[in-house]
């Protein structure tokens, strides 16, 4: 088997392929000022013609979907409230709970639930702070959540209270009350 060199087998196989190319001649070292075709043309996109799927025709568009349905807020007079339940508004309050003002009701008390532990959680403590101060954050801490899934389940038995009385004397209701 005769060994060849890499140019004479590309020249060969250019020569098979095309008769007269740059790289041919590039290889064999012989030019020609004869025109060549390039290797590749590139022909710009026809920007007047519509573009296929994109945007979709008017029946293949998606429809929003619907909001998403939130229960209604039942709002409750902290007043209202049982002795207990109310003293833990107030400790509430007094650690800096301002949603109350115009009554009580679960979105509220989550959202005061929330912006307080930002601000008591013993991970949120800069290092610089004194034992004392620490026990009395965390001491305080504890405190809010007590007060937090003790009213959170106050305030669940108020709303299934609330709505079983509604649905009971609602119109369409099979109670009847006597005269």
């Amino acid at each position: 088997m005769e060994s060849r060199s890499f140019a004479e087998i590309l020249s060969d196989f250019l020569e098979e392929k095309t008769p007269d190319s740059p790289l041919k001649n590039a290889v064999s070292g012989t030019s020609s000022t004869a025109f060549t075709p390039p290797l590749f043309t590139w022909h710009p996109p026809n920007l007047t013609q519509k573009k296929k799927g994109y945007p979709p025709p008017e029946e293949r568009k998606r429809k929003p979907a619907p909001p998403p349905t939130r229960e209604c807020e039942i709002i409750h007079a902290v007043e209202r409230l049982e002795s207990p339940d109310f003293l833990r508004v107030q400790v509430l309050i007094r650690m800096g709970a301002t949603e109350f003002s115009e009554g009580i009701s679960l979105p509220r008390l989550k959202k005061a639930h929330r912006r307080l532990v930002k601000t008591l959680h013993p991970d949120h403590h800069p290092e610089g702070l004194s034992e004392d101060e620490q026990r009395r954050r965390h001491s305080q801490f504890l405190l809010l959540q007590e007060a937090y899934e003790q009213l959170q389940s106050a305030l669940k038995k108020l709303n299934d209270s609330t709505r079983d009385s509604e649905s009971a004397s609602g119109p369409g209701s099979r109670r009847q009350d006597a005269a």
